[in-house]
């Protein structure tokens, strides 16, 4: 009988300790259930503040990439300005007379169709392609030189300027 009362005794005790077991079990479960709801909401919240940090540095990128596109037009703007400064420089030495109201007069005097001859003549598309090369252009007075000289600077003028 004192056996059987033992074992009562050590089953009630296992018992009450296997309820103590689940009742701290339950508490570490609750416990780490909210460790866990709070890990989750910090993660979203700084997923949140990651994905506003990404669209302003792509917003950034943009205005960089863009101040870049400005910049190299910029500086391609300045070069044709220094190349057209030089150009002027060296027109400047070597006359200060400004032909182009003259050369516009006499260009806008010819007939249409007038020097097309000349423009598509071998000897001036040989002499447009070869350096140092001199066109000559010999005629009495009155023949049209200096229209057909009009018509072959306007031509290059196209071209090249």
């Amino acid at each position: 009988m004192l056996i059987s009362t033992i074992q009562r005794e050590k089953s009630l005790l296992q018992l009450a300790l296997t309820g103590q077991l689940i009742k701290e079990i339950k508490e570490s479960s609750t416990e780490h259930t909210k460790l866990l709801e709070e890990l989750i909401q910090t993660i979203k919240n700084k997923l949140t503040e990651n994905e506003m940090q990404f669209g302003k540095l792509n917003t950034i990128l943009a205005e960089i990439q863009e101040s870049q596109g400005d910049l190299k037009e910029g500086i391609g703007e300045l070069r044709e300005h220094r190349v057209n400064l030089e150009r002027q420089i060296i027109l400047d030495w070597i006359t200060p007379i400004d032909y182009t109201p003259q050369q516009n007069d006499y260009f806008s005097r010819r007939q249409a169709g007038t020097g097309e001859w000349l423009l598509d003549s071998t000897e001036y598309q040989a002499w447009l392609k070869t350096d140092g090369q001199t066109l000559f252009c010999p005629g009495i007075p009155g023949a049209g030189k200096t229209i057909l000289a009009s018509v072959v600077i306007e031509n290059i003028d196209g071209r090249f300027c």
